[in-house]
């Protein structure tokens, strides 16, 4: 059964997948030169009317077949027009803009400094230099503004921390040392770039209903807060990869394939963790009784595992930097601090005058203990004998309550919230979400 208690009717006017485009589709429209987004739009609004596309996965035919192609292939075209073609565009206009002798460039206003910091970084690998040891103070660093926080007597955090876990490093090195040995400047939202396309081919296999496999497309590919990193460079997309390509393996009952993909996630970014114990319980509540305890114990092996290969060879290269970088400085526990910053209740204490700046320290892992423990408890309750529905919205929810209550929570990390939820919800919707 689904969560939802009501069915929906086997024919509609207008299918789940037009209804979820035209809510995301106008955050594109406002754009200049959205000419494409318009017309893909009215051609699939319009190829709805003359190809109904059946919500029955059993349905087969060869009209429904074509139907999927059609509507398919214009969210690529959409997705191309605002996703591919301006990162593209962007990382051509980085090229072909001359560096200033201070070493700036103008191309560097498309570029997210997480981006940017994550080059530096394999630089730093590439030299047999430690990325979490080494400082970033001297480097294009150094040209990025922070718009949103006054500009007093402080210091960019990003001189003294990679935050960022290893799996970053590893999985992109190769394609760094490749643009090396072919003299192309290397430039990281090519890595980012191609997960996303990756993830545009995955999503419709989610679910068995044709409808729903496009309405993930759609929801997921084209949310803007989730696109728009991917064109500045933000790294969310490849973890979010992994943890789709998780619930494909649960959706499947592969379960230690999913412990494969999932491990992935968590060796990438720190929000995959917070995906985890929801995984974790459903693998247990999932597995056959018989293979409850082989499957859950082999989940977390895999998990950990994962983990530890990837970040024990930095950690013992230099256990107190990766320590910091990583866990105390994400923490608020480092000695330089991260401004109070994004979707946090950080900023409504600062508007009532609890937090006097935006530097001040202030003991957020206090209010996480207090409010998120409780919250993450009745998650899993929620969550108990439900499908990978329930598991995708408790994470979602999850990820939001625990980064509600840190220093930071910028808009990236809401839009993996709300991919994350729209999974869930539309696995839900369609029927197929329980396995």
């Amino acid at each position: 059964m689904s969560l939802l208690s009501k069915q929906i009717p086997a024919k509609n006017l207008v299918s789940i997948d037009v209804l979820v485009l035209l809510l995301v589709a106008p955050a594109y429209i406002q754009e200049k030169d959205a000419y494409l987004v318009v017309i893909a739009l009215l051609a699939y609004v319009l190829l709805s009317l003359w190809l109904p596309l059946a919500l029955n996965q059993k349905e087969s035919s060869r009209r429904n077949r074509l139907s999927f192609v059609f509507r398919y292939t214009l969210l690529l075209v959409i997705a191309v027009s605002v996703v591919v073609v301006p990162t593209l565009a962007n990382v051509w206009e980085r090229m072909v803009t001359p560096v200033e002798e201070d070493g700036f460039s103008p191309a560097y206003s498309t570029l997210s400094d997480s981006a940017m910091q994550t080059e530096l970084a394999l630089g730093y690998l590439d030299a047999g230099l430690n990325p979490y040891e080494e400082r970033y103070e001297d480097t294009p660093l150094r040209f990025y503004q922070w718009l949103d926080v006054e500009q007093t007597d402080w210091q960019d955090p990003a001189y003294d921390y990679f935050v960022y876990f290893p799996g970053y490093l590893l999985l992109s090195l190769p394609f760094y040392k490749a643009a090396a040995a072919t003299g192309i400047l290397y430039d990281q939202r090519i890595v980012y770039l191609l997960f996303y396309v990756i993830l545009l081919f995955v999503l419709p296999h989610l679910v068995k209903a044709p409808a729903y496999g496009l309405a993930l497309v759609a929801a997921v590919g084209l949310n803007p807060l989730f696109t728009e990193p991917v064109v500045s460079g933000m790294n969310d997309v490849v973890p979010f990869l992994g943890v789709v390509l998780a619930v494909l393996a649960l959706t499947r009952r592969r379960f230690l394939w999913a412990a494969f993909f999932m491990g992935m996630a968590c060796a990438l970014k720190q929000y995959a963790w917070f995906v985890a114990p929801f995984f974790i319980l459903y693998v247990w509540e999932q597995s056959e009784p018989a293979r409850k305890l082989r499957n859950t114990a082999l989940s977390v092996a895999i998990i950990g595992v994962w983990i530890l290969v990837v970040a024990l060879p930095f950690f013992l290269w230099d256990p107190q930097a990766f320590y910091t970088d990583t866990l105390a400085f994400p923490a608020g526990r480092a000695e330089i601090l991260y401004p109070i910053r994004g979707f946090t209740i950080g900023r409504l204490l600062m508007g009532v005058g609890v937090i006097p700046t935006f530097f001040a320290p202030f003991p957020f892992q206090w209010l996480q203990l207090l409010f998120g423990l409780p919250l993450l408890l009745f998650l899993l309750w929620y969550q108990h004998k439900k499908g990978v529905a329930a598991m995708l919205l408790a994470a979602a929810v999850f990820i939001f309550g625990f980064g509600f209550l840190s220093r930071f929570f910028h808009p990236n990390y809401v839009g993996v919230v709300t991919v994350l939820a729209a999974l869930g919800v539309l696995m839900d919707f369609s029927g197929t979400a329980r396995v």
